[in-house]
Order: structure tokens, then C-alpha cells, then sequence
């Protein structure tokens, strides 16, 4: 009997299937993605966080990232035990019977058709449509207004007429779901408009956000003027040598681009979808893999770029951007004269 349930966990692990213990153990929701497979995390019913959990499609080790809390990770005899929620022995063995064809798997067929493949991410891309029929200046904008211009009232965006007309963004005034937002414009990699985003200017959050896209826009599927920092000659030569810069909103990277750092792009948000770290893995897109992260100093951004940071290191040269700790109350890189944007980025 004791030669029987013997089990050796360096084999177990080194034996492993990493897609078979996955099907095995129900865990069918992942796409691949590079050498990796990725999704929902397995161990949160609530998360929405499409790219929360990764694993190694040959080593089996894997890095979950929960919304709140330290990141996990472990290899595949930890993730069999984590999910399975039993001791390191007892998930050795199932993985040992498992690799021996056994068909009495405790578990095996608990949650899901075993037989259901991994999903490949590149079987069905998404793309968002483009927005056919629209003049150069689809929308009637008006670009003078304080919120974009004042040096007060913008908060220190002040923006030139340049750069609004640039990147063709203005207070609508017509009819219409964005009625009385300044609009932005959103183009994909190819710079066809595929989408346009409201931002209100009430002083208190609106019902439908401050923030208004299209119904079914998918802003996970783009990033903000990657077309001007892949087509653009000079930037593009900035990118081969530095990579990307990543920020959260628009305004943002209107600032940045206006006072000449031009390699920038924007999540349109604080997560990284995982069609947008695909965009980013694309040799074509960054061929230096250098990431710079300058996300909001607000206790959300922060947080966010720390396990960002802690996600994108496997792939990326990641380097996070700090603001001075003596500049309380400015959070955003919009705050920043040129001058102090390119001593934080030397």
C-alpha cells in the first residue's frame, strides 16, 4: 500500500501537461497568448479581469492578480492544490493519476467538459468597426473653450490650438449621445475613426459616466494614438530606441505629445485588456519590448501600476515613472510643465 500512494512531486511537476491539468481541473476560459495562457482568475468567481491570471504553457508556473490584495503564484502542483483547495500530497497524487491515464481523477469532470480545447485568441479577432462615411472633421468642435485652454479652468492643460486641432478634439454642441461633452476622437492601429468618447464637463458625475463611449465600442481592442506613434517617422524612431510610454486618459497624452514626447499611448483607463497587451507584444508595434508606466499618482492609479508592473515584467523592459514627493496635489501627468516631463523622464 505505501508503495502504491508513493509520489514524487519534482516528477508530478515535471511531468505535467499544462493544458491537460487546466481541462482537467474545468479551467477552460483561457486564451493563449504568447507562451502563455490567460484569462479570468480561476480562484475569483467576481473577476472581471480578462487577463487577472497567467500560466506558462510549458513550465505550468503561474501569476494571479487580484483587484485588491499581493499578487499569487506558484507552479502547477501549487495551482492543483490552490483550486482544489487540498493538501500538497493529496494534489501530487491526483496529478500522478492524471499523467497515468487514470480514469477515477478525483474531480476531473467536476466543472466542465474536459474535452472543451483551450481557446486560441487568434481563432475569432475582434475588431471594432470603422465609422464609415465621415468627413475629415466629422464633428462640428469648438476648441476654445476654458476646459481646454484656461490655464485654470483646464487644470493646467491649457492646451495649444495646435495640438487640439491635431488630434481634433472639442466641445459638441449638437444633438446627439455626445451632446455637451468634449469629444475625442478614437482611431485604431490603421488611423481609421472607429469610435468617438465624451467626457462631461458637470462638475458632479453624470447618470452614464463622465466618461461616454459607444454601446458597442470595445475599448479593450485599442489604445489611444498608437496610429500617430507607428506611422509618424520621427516617433517612430523614438519608439525603437525608448518603446512605448503608457498612460490612463486622453488628456494625458495630449500633454505629453504637446511638450514633444510623442511615443505615448493610453489605456483609456487603468487595465490592460489583453488584446491591448497583445498590441503591445507585436514586434511590428514595439520592437524593443520597453514599456515606460505613468499612470495617475491616485491611490487607484498607483496600485494599478504596481501590478502592471509586476505583470509586464515577464515580457516587457518595464520602467515606472515616480512623481516627486514634495508635488502634492498633482496626480496626473497633464500637471506637468515640459520642462518638469522631461526631468522626470531622464
Amino acid at each position: 500500500m505505501a508503495k502504491k500512494n508513493w509520489v514524487s512531486f519534482e516528477e508530478v511537476k515535471k511531468n505535467a501537461n499544462v493544458e491537460q491539468v487546466l481541462l482537467a481541473l474545468g479551467i477552460d476560459n483561457l486564451q493563449i497568448s504568447g507562451a502563455d495562457f490567460r484569462g479570468k482568475s480561476p480562484f475569483r468567481s467576481e473577476s472581471d479581469n480578462k487577463t487577472a491570471f497567467s500560466i506558462d504553457r510549458n513550465t505550468g508556473i503561474w501569476n494571479d492578480f487580484p483587484a485588491d490584495g499581493e499578487k499569487k503564484k506558484g507552479n502547477i502542483l501549487e495551482l492543483v492544490m490552490h483550486y482544489k483547495n487540498i493538501e500538497i500530497r493529496e494534489a501530487a497524487l491526483w496529478l500522478q493519476e492524471l499523467q497515468n491515464g487514470s480514469k477515477s481523477v478525483p474531480g476531473a469532470n467536476s466543472k466542465k467538459d474536459d474535452t472543451k480545447p483551450i481557446k486560441d485568441a487568434e481563432e475569432k479577432p475582434a475588431v471594432n468597426p470603422i465609422l464609415e462615411n465621415l468627413e475629415p472633421k466629422p464633428l462640428k468642435l469648438k476648441r476654445d473653450i476654458p476646459f481646454l485652454v484656461d490655464p485654470v479652468e483646464s487644470g493646467g492643460k491649457n492646451f495649444s490650438a495646435a495640438t487640439l486641432e491635431e488630434f481634433d478634439v472639442g466641445y459638441f454642441g449638437g444633438n446627439g449621445m455626445m451632446k455637451g461633452r468634449v469629444c475625442y476622437p478614437i482611431h485604431n492601429r490603421d488611423g481609421r475613426i472607429v469610435a468617438y468618447c465624451g467626457r462631461s464637463l458637470k462638475k458632479e458625475t453624470p447618470e452614464e459616466g463622465k466618461y461616454k463611449f459607444p454601446p458597442k465600442f470595445r475599448k479593450s481592442l485599442e489604445l489611444y494614438n498608437l496610429h500617430r506613434a507607428i506611422s509618424d517617422p520621427e516617433t517612430r524612431e523614438v519608439v525603437l530606441k525608448h518603446g512605448l510610454i503608457l498612460v490612463e486618459g486622453f488628456n494625458d497624452v495630449l500633454k505629453l505629445w504637446e511638450n514633444g514626447i510623442k511615443n505615448v499611448v493610453a489605456l483609456m483607463g487603468r487595465e490592460l485588456s489583453q488584446e491591448q497587451e497583445e498590441i503591445l507584444l507585436d514586434r511590428g508595434v514595439n520592437p524593443s519590448r520597453k514599456l515606460t508606466l505613468f499612470l495617475d499618482a491616485d491611490d487607484p492609479g498607483i496600485k494599478a501600476q504596481r501590478q502592471l508592473a509586476e505583470r509586464l515584467c515577464r515580457d516587457f523592459y518595464v520602467r515606472l515613472i515616480h512623481y516627486p514627493a514634495d508635488q502634492i496635489g498633482r496626480t496626473e501627468p497633464e500637471h506637468f510643465s515640459a520642462t518638469e516631463l522631461k526631468k522626470l523622464f531622464k
